[in-house]
């Protein structure tokens, strides 16, 4: 068995969350149901980063901060697919990360939804309800190692071509960041045979996979 751990306190990059990033009895409630450390333990077999991109529907996921801003990009990456889903969320808590996340996978259908990577950020304590509401279930990388889910690492990389860390993100609109994800998904890419990866996604969905 091999155990993935995340603490409350703290996330795997060094970054803080702010106290004014924390805010409304109804984000406290939720937040308070996860204040113990929480650990999961799976078969090493059965974690997604330990095999090859077979599958569809294995994610990562990760949160892009920017400096001096409130807002964060929140960012789904499907590994076989190479397709991302963003989001512009109003802050970096847990409560926000998840809203954002459980509204993208809300809409795949389940064989779409088949795991998601996260790293030990305290945005994360909260999967235990998208667990519970999406039966998806989360992987954890180990502490500082973020290329345990380098797919969206790299994503992030090319996103800052488009959204640098000093940029005023909050003054960014949903439907500029919509812009980039309809950039990227359309993009040919030679690991797809030269596909796109919103051409794949629809072959994936007409086929059934």
């Amino acid at each position: 068995m091999i155990t993935f751990t995340a603490e409350k306190e703290g996330s795997a990059d060094g970054t803080n969350i702010c106290d004014e990033n924390r805010s409304g009895d109804d984000q406290s409630s939720l937040e308070n149901r996860e204040k113990r450390r929480f650990r999961i333990e799976y078969p090493f077999t059965k974690d997604p980063r330990s095999l090859p991109s077979v599958h569809f529907g294995d994610w990562e996921t990760d949160s892009v901060i920017f400096a001096k801003q409130k807002s964060v990009l929140s960012v789904q990456y499907e590994r076989k697919m190479k397709l991302c889903r963003l989001k512009k969320v109003p802050n970096k808590t847990a409560v926000e990360s998840e809203r954002a996340i459980q509204g993208h996978f809300s809409r795949l259908p389940q064989q779409l939804r088949r795991s998601i990577t996260r790293d030990n950020g305290t945005e994360n304590v909260l999967h235990g309800e998208t667990k519970q509401k999406l039966s998806l279930p989360s992987y954890f990388c180990d502490t500082y190692k973020s290329w345990q889910k380098g797919g969206v690492e790299n994503l992030n990389g090319l996103l800052r071509e488009y959204f640098p860390k000093k940029c005023p993100f909050d003054k960014i609109s949903q439907k500029e960041v919509r812009s980039v994800q309809d950039k990227l998904n359309n993009r040919p890419r030679k690991a797809l045979n030269y596909l796109t990866p919103n051409e794949v996604f629809a072959r994936v969905l007409e086929k059934g996979h």
